[in-house]
Parts: structure tokens; sequence; C-alpha cells
């Protein structure tokens, strides 16, 4: 597979995939499609231990899903291939860390969050803002309670305000936290310390683990069809995007 939005290379153990559309790396459809093509070919690559996500620049490592895709023509797709991603990661063997600088927003904080590791510098922000827009975010909706707990995860999507490093560092959102020039170091001890273990232990490790993966498949198919068989419907999800679009504030019927 060829990649145009994204960085695919192998080393040490290591598949590495990085979103490549600086300065905030959006993800669209053909992104999409580019990271699912990675991870099948990482998923059939001997000698692998660990899946990287990084996003290219400094300003951010995602800051979500193009709003142009939430389009009548193209949502269906664009929905069922971002979801892929994660059900992907949720079956995989391999262990998912993201590396996260700047902006981690929407789509980006979901696609970091259902990582195993996040290593984040100091000035990394996170935030679910799709409650602006008249959307609501379904994997978080479907990993984020059992992730940080119902409350939180509730906090972050209704009210669609973003946190510091630090404070999701507390959440549960993050395992590390490094200074911006300590990031890589950070990121690659993290790294050695996996790939020094005994990759078929830690996939039985991941067998033995509790089935999250069964529930959060379950949870997020609904949220799935939630999202594209009612929230679509509203007319309060175009005047959301509208009005972002638009650079005004939305006026909601609440319908």
């Amino acid at each position: 597979m060829e990649y145009q939005l994204i960085q695919y290379s192998e080393e040490n153990r290591v598949a590495k995939i990085t979103l490549n559309s600086a300065p905030l790396n959006i993800m669209n459809i053909q992104m999409m499609e580019e990271i699912n093509g990675a991870l099948d070919h990482a998923t059939q690559s001997a000698g692998l231990s660990v899946v990287l996500f990084c996003g290219a620049g400094e300003k951010a490592f995602s800051a979500g899903v193009a709003i142009e895709e939430h389009t009548a023509e193209l949502v269906s797709k664009m929905l069922t291939t971002f979801h892929d991603i994660f059900r992907r990661l949720a079956k995989i063997d391999l262990v998912s860390v993201a590396r996260v600088q700047g902006h981690c927003l929407g789509g980006g904080l979901e696609l970091a969050g259902i990582c195993d590791f996040v290593i984040a510098s100091d000035n990394a922000k996170f935030g679910l803002p799709e409650i602006k827009l008249g959307c609501f975010p379904p994997v978080a909706a479907a990993l984020f309670p059992s992730l940080i707990g119902r409350r939180q995860a509730a906090r972050l999507m209704i009210t669609g305000e973003t946190i510091s490093a630090p404070e999701a560092l507390a959440l549960g959102l993050v395992t590390r936290v490094c200074s911006r020039d300590e990031l890589d170091d950070c990121v690659d001890k993290t790294l050695a310390e996996i790939t020094s273990k005994s990759s078929a232990v830690i996939s039985l490790l991941r067998r033995a683990e509790p089935k999250w993966c069964e529930k959060f498949l379950a949870d997020l198919e609904r949220a799935e069809r939630v999202y594209l068989d009612e929230l679509t419907k509203l007319h309060d999800m175009q005047e959301g995007i509208d009005a972002f679009t638009e650079k005004r504030e939305p006026t909601w019927r609440h319908a």
C-alpha cells in the first residue's frame, strides 16, 4: 500500500505510524484508510512487538476528524472507516503506544485513548470538542467510562472542555508526562521497556486480561448506530457543522 497522508516504518520491533498532515494532522477518510492498511501490514509482519502512533510537527498529535466529511454523502463511510481503526486496535496482539505533543482533540484523543501507553509532552492539550459542533464522540462514549470513570467521561464529552497534560495524567488518560525536550527520550525508554519483554508472554497476558475489548466493540457498535441512524437526522448536527464552517455561534433548535 502506498501512503500519502501517513508515514510507516518498522525498526527495532516497532511499527511506527506517523499522521503526516501537519500542522493539525486532521484525519480524513484517506488517512483513515491508510492507517487501517498500515495496521494490517503490522499485524502480518513478523518480529514486531509495538505499534507507535505519532503526529507530524510540533503543533498537534491530531486535532481530530475532518469536519468537511461530516456530510450526508460521506458521514457513514467516514465513521465506519474511522471505527475500523479501533476494531483493529482492540484485537491486535501488538502493544500500542501514542506519542502526544500539542493538541490531542476529538478523534485524536480517541486514537490516543485506546492505546496501551500514552506518553505526552507537558504542553499537550486534551479534549473532546464534538459537542460544540452538535455531535458526540462514539469511540469515547464506548471506551472512556471504563477508562476514566463515568463522571469524568461525561464531563469531557458534555462540556467539551480542554484539559492539560498533568490533569489528563491524573484522570488516567495519560501514562507519563515529559518535558517537550525529553519527550522522544521518554518514548524511546518506554519502547525499550516493552520490546525487552517476551512478545509471546505479552500476547498471553492480553488473553488473560478481562475481555474489555468485547464490551468495547459491542458498545462501539451501538454508539455508531445512534450516530448514523439518529444524530445525523437532527437539525442541530447540521447547524453545529455549518456554524463551525461559517465561523459563527450555532443557534440550537434542540431538535
